[in-house]
């Protein structure tokens, strides 16, 4: 087994999250790893930051419901920057089965990690 520990210290991730506490969550957790983050509470303020840091993000970590644009509609508008093999994280609390298949349709490589 490779033991051999990565320095994240350059990671950088997007956290797009609406509920401040779990966003907060989500950025502390990280930080305690290393991985220094921007935050962005909807959709539109992540896009807005994905223009103007994009060479910077290696990781984007986003919910899949929010108000003003949501996370679907997050990963439409970053289509070419997904092709750039940028990964994405997509967490929900309120995943319909319809919300997945839209979600499936747009990136059928999707894989979807489910309590239920």
């Amino acid at each position: 087994m490779d033991t051999e520990t990565k320095d994240v210290s350059e990671y950088k991730a997007l956290v797009v999250e609406d509920t401040q506490s779990i966003r907060k969550l989500i950025v502390t957790l990280l930080n305690e790893v290393g991985i220094n983050c921007f935050e962005a509470a909807d959709g539109e303020e992540a896009l807005s930051i994905v223009m103007e840091k994009a060479s910077e993000i290696q990781l984007l970590i986003t919910d899949m419901e929010m108000p003003k644009k949501d996370g679907i509609q997050l990963i439409q508008e970053l289509e070419y920057y997904l092709e750039q093999h940028l990964p994405v994280l997509m967490i929900s609390g309120a995943a319909t089965p319809q919300r997945i298949k839209e979600l499936h349709d747009i990136l059928p490589s999707l894989k979807f990690i489910s309590a239920s």
